[in-house]
């Protein structure tokens, strides 16, 4: 495969940016006839039908009783939230035309990297693998760790600290006008220059108001316990119970609404597949997962080895996570041939996908680079090393994490306005900051130190790797459950508000970050209810 060069075209809506109800209904029913789940309902009717149902009502009530009402009303409202969610940013190409220009720059930094990689170090982007390879990878496959390639020459191609320094220092808004002329902001204020708006905390208080102090909250109201799997007190009980009965109902809306409260450890696996829409015993989720494992067996990329590069600098090294070495090697290797991945995330992208030309493609056809459409960067690995903890299934693992990475974590390291995205998130992180801890921001800039230096890396990895995996978890049950990526900011002025004393003392950048080297006493639940309501 030679280099990989600019693609132009964006993908777009055939809709208008704010469509009908009759408009989102048509199109919510096109999309359910495409979906397998049309196809499976059909089946089951005629199966209603051969059993003795003879009337329409007596096949509707058949289907209702095998839960098929349920399932069909999970397609409807998933559906519905991604067609609102896509029109959320008002335009799948990005709108604000300096951020565009910044996110495509940014792009063509990511291909330059590559293409050298890939000419310094003389790997080829992609080639077929030789039979003999495919079957020893194939024989190893639950040990790909004890065969990994030679990784001393390889770099990642990006880390946080570098969309950073894009979105501080490249992204100025041209017609902002500071003390009549076209100027810096003053010094006191962020690290930030381009104007993003950012709820008030007001909002952010009636946006998440069951995290109120009065509202009882697996994580602030139980026992503290090293142990991540024993339930310890009564509102873990009852919650349990609760959980098993939102189960039996199987609608995900009202799953998403009990993991409001955090989830039972013993259903939190079963509470996130309900509510993220995974069906365990779907059958085209394994022939779908044993497709990706064969494009991996025909098939090596450059990619391969940044994967290989990363869960050895990060996942590996985690006390925590260190034993899902293998697992993580397979679903990233998978996940990197899932161009069902990159269908998901081209609605919002900014910028034009990866683009390169295989030798082995008829007439140098065009193709994405990856097939998923994700460069992964130095901490990548830890989106997913979490989740091996929940679930021993590589399919399920798999299509919780795809999940996962569309509707979350993929804003986390793309450069848009998107109000989801992390420039979005890092400008409320700032104007949050600033308005709770007014004292403390002004004394941080005094010593040369901006707040968002230190917090970006959380926002960005969704604070994976930072907290112990039980406190991760409660985060993210609540990400899940409201749907909403603005409590990864809200924690982390929380944290800066929990450290207050010790930060006001030191006097130095260096000082501030030996302030943070440890976040594993951190409780996340009381620290939110803090910082929104008290």
């Amino acid at each position: 495969m030679t280099g990989i060069s600019s693609y132009n075209s964006h993908p777009s809506l055939n809709a208008s940016d704010h469509p009908s109800e009759e408009d989102l209904s048509a199109r919510i029913l096109a999309i359910l006839r495409q979906s397998p789940i049309y196809s499976d309902i059909w089946a089951a009717s005629l199966s209603a039908a051969a059993d003795g149902c003879e009337s329409l009502s007596a096949i509707a009530e058949a289907l209702q009783l095998s839960g098929w009402q349920e399932k069909l009303r999970n397609s409807v409202t998933e559906q519905y939230k991604q067609l609102t969610n896509s029109n959320e940013g008002n335009s799948t190409k990005e709108p604000v035309q300096h951020i565009a220009k910044v996110a495509n720059t940014w792009h063509k930094r990511i291909l330059k990297s590559l293409n050298s990689m890939s000419s310094d170090l003389a790997v080829p982007l992609a080639k077929r693998r030789a039979k003999h390879e495919a079957n020893e990878l194939k024989n190893n496959w639950e040990e790909l760790g004890a065969n990994e390639p030679d990784l001393s020459r390889f770099r990642p191609v990006f880390a946080p600290k570098d969309i950073l320094e894009v979105i501080s220092s490249g992204l100025v808004s041209p017609n902002s006008v500071w003390g009549g002329t076209l100027s810096n902001p003053p010094s006191c204020w962020g690290l930030l220059q381009c104007q993003v708006a950012t709820p008030s905390l007001e909002s952010l208080r009636t946006r998440f108001p069951e995290l109120r102090p009065s509202r009882r909250h697996l994580g602030a109201d139980d026992v503290a316990t090293d142990r991540v799997s024993v339930p310890e007190t009564a509102t873990a009980i009852r919650l349990e119970s609760l959980g098993n009965a939102v189960l039996s109902r199987g609608n995900a809306a009202v799953a998403r609404e009990f993991i409001k409260s955090g989830c039972p450890v013993g259903s939190r696996s079963r509470l996130w597949k309900l509510a993220l829409g995974v069906d365990s015993d779907c059958e085209l989720n394994r022939l779908r997962y044993d497709q990706l494992k064969q494009y991996v067996l025909q098939y090596e990329l450059l990619i391969d080895n940044l994967i290989f590069k990363d869960i050895k600098l990060t996942a590996t090294n985690d006390d925590e996570l260190f034993v899902f070495e293998d697992c993580l090697y397979r679903t990233l290797l998978c996940f990197s041939r899932d161009i069902d991945v990159f269908r998901s995330i081209s609605d919002w992208g900014s910028a034009p996908p990866l683009r390169s030309f295989a030798h082995y493609a008829p007439g140098r056809r065009s193709l994405v680079y990856p097939p998923s459409g994700v460069v992964p960067f130095h901490g990548f690995a830890m989106y997913l090393a979490p989740l091996a903890y929940l679930f021993d299934d590589d399919v399920v693992l798999y299509r919780v994490f795809f999940q996962l990475y569309c509707r979350y974590f993929s804003r986390l390291h793309y450069i848009s306005s998107h109000p989801r995205g992390v420039l979005a998130l890092s400008a409320l992180f700032e104007s949050l900051l600033q308005r709770r801890e007014p004292k403390l921001f002004l004394h941080l800039r005094e010593i040369n130190v901006q707040p968002l230096k230190v917090a970006f890396k959380w926002l960005m990895k969704a604070f994976s790797g930072f907290l112990l995996v039980k406190e991760l978890f409660l985060l993210w049950d609540r990400m899940i459950a409201y749907d909403s990526l603005e409590l990864l900011p809200i924690l982390a002025v929380g944290l800066f508000s929990s450290r207050r004393d010790s930060l006001l003392a030191v006097s130095s950048a260096t000082a501030v970050d030996a302030v943070f080297a440890d976040l594993t006493t951190v409780r996340v639940i009381p620290i939110l209810q803090s910082t929104l309501f008290l």
